[in-house]
């Protein structure tokens, strides 16, 4: 049987989720606004209900990946204080190389982040330029 409050709850937390998404990140805040510019461009070009589709299953993508972006970057953030309270007194310890060598992977963690939303970011746009001026 289905639990409803803990139905109702989960919808009440994704809620929670998105409204702090878009309150403390400008990438994602900016990244809906063009959505809803290019999706009110597409009634105006008059593109076909298929291709409307297909963007809209674009637009899914760039959000996820944001989200997922922005999960990599919080754990990153966190395990970066973590690895900076641990490493303090890296100049009295011999563990001088393995705390720089963490942050590197730390840093290079959200490196690999931002180039996946670049990539969906780009790829999508040309993809949604090319369904405007039917390429």
């Amino acid at each position: 049987m289905v639990n409803l409050k803990k139905f109702t709850k989960s919808f009440y937390y994704a809620g929670r989720g998105l409204a702090h998404l878009l309150e403390t990140e400008q990438n994602f805040r900016l990244e809906v606004i063009g959505i809803i510019v290019v999706t009110i461009l597409l009634f105006f070009y008059e593109v076909s209900w298929i291709k409307i589709i297909f963007i809209s299953f674009i637009f899914l993508i760039i959000l996820l990946i944001e989200i997922i972006n922005t999960i990599f970057e919080r754990i990153t953030d966190f395990l970066t204080e973590v690895n900076h309270l641990s490493c303090a007194d890296e100049a009295q310890t011999s563990h001088k190389n393995v705390c720089h060598d963490e942050r590197e992977i730390l840093r290079n963690i959200k490196d690999l982040g931002a180039s996946a939303v670049l990539v969906i970011g780009v790829m999508s746009s040309l993809i949604t330029l090319a369904i405007f001026f039917k390429i």
